[in-house]
């Protein structure tokens, strides 16, 4: 498995949570996961933040994605 950011056109998207980065967000690393279409919206990215800073941070697609590190032991 890799450790390294890769773009996020290379991301899985089978609904495993993955850590994201969205370059216009605060924070700007979130964990998250790709959601596919559903009965009410099209395809998107959706990811915990804690708070929402604006409705607009919902859109914000993330640039580049990383598998989330194991859990300690």
């Amino acid at each position: 498995m890799t450790t390294q950011w890769q773009p996020i056109e290379s991301a899985p998207k089978n609904g495993t949570d993955m850590l994201l980065y969205l370059p216009n967000a605060h924070p700007p690393v979130r964990v998250g996961r790709y959601v596919a279409k559903g009965m009410i919206r099209s395809d998107y990215w959706f990811y915990y933040s804690g708070v929402i800073e604006s409705p607009r941070e919902w859109e914000m697609v993330p640039s580049h994605w990383m598998p989330l590190p194991e859990a300690p032991k």
